[in-house]
């Protein structure tokens, strides 16, 4: 029998949305898996801050400042964007695009200034 398939996430930015989201796939590990065939798991997460205390518990080996490497770790395939502004937000879009990952943003902003070149 072979290992159930994995899919690993990065999150670029951990705030309400980013700590939601970490909630929501704890939640529904099960479920999830069930429905596509694959665990999910939240491989790196890129902060402003490693000091800063957060609600959600997070193993610090998981914690990054450098969210340029979480979105070209070649180990993830599914990038979410949840750092809001345009500037860095675009570059880590776009590099991880380039890289063949899924990404998934929150940020009406970044799709605003930056859509047209970010679906092309």
């Amino acid at each position: 029998m072979s290992p159930e398939p994995v899919i690993k996430i990065g999150l670029c930015g951990f705030g309400t949305v980013g700590q939601g989201v970490w909630k929501h796939l704890g939640r529904s590990r099960a479920e999830l898996a069930q429905r596509l065939g694959a665990r999910l798991e939240i491989a790196r997460v890129a902060v402003r801050d490693l000091r800063k205390a957060r609600p959600v518990k997070i193993p610090a080996n998981r914690l990054t400042t450098d969210a340029m490497a979480v979105a070209t770790d070649p180990g993830i395939q599914i990038v979410c964007e949840l750092m809001g502004g345009t500037g860095l937000a675009r570059e880590i879009t776009l590099a991880a695009l380039r890289m063949g990952k899924s990404v998934v943003s929150a940020n009406k902003a970044l799709i605003c200034a930056h859509g047209a070149e970010i679906f092309a």
